[in-house]
């Protein structure tokens, strides 16, 4: 599932704590702590991995983990991009909250309302 603006802009407008740059960097070190004890974890982030990815680069301290490498996918990337960092992760940590597997397969759905399917791998998960 892919979310549209709208219903980001209604998380934003739920969100209890402070949003932007706070709100990522505290999500990419709660994010990455999991990733440590169970890297399959990722999958759970289904398209908005990349954008997580690119928070937990940016804010997770240890730089040298799997899940920091360069690999991206940059078009699936470019598809989940709600305007900023802040909005895409808080999209990827709803998303996440709603995952009952670690699944590869996933699907989204682009603005003109196509369902589309899609693997997510990514080759720094090192399993």
């Amino acid at each position: 599932m892919f979310y549209d603006n709208d219903f980001v802009d209604g998380l934003v407008a739920k969100l209890k704590v402070p949003g932007g740059d706070d709100y990522v960097k505290r999500t990419a070190l709660t994010i990455g702590d999991m990733l440590k004890k169970n890297p399959r974890i990722y999958k759970s982030f289904g398209v908005y991995w990349w954008a997580v990815k690119d928070a937990l680069r940016r804010y997770y301290p240890d730089s040298d983990e799997w899940f920091t490498g360069s690999y991206s996918d940059d078009l699936t990337k470019e598809r989940a991009w709600h305007g900023d960092l802040f909005r895409t992760v808080l999209a990827g940590t709803y998303y996440h909250g709603r995952q009952t597997s670690y699944s590869s397969d996933h699907s989204w759905t682009d603005e003109k309302g196509v369902d589309h399917d899609y693997t997510l791998f990514d080759e720094n998960a090192g399993f």
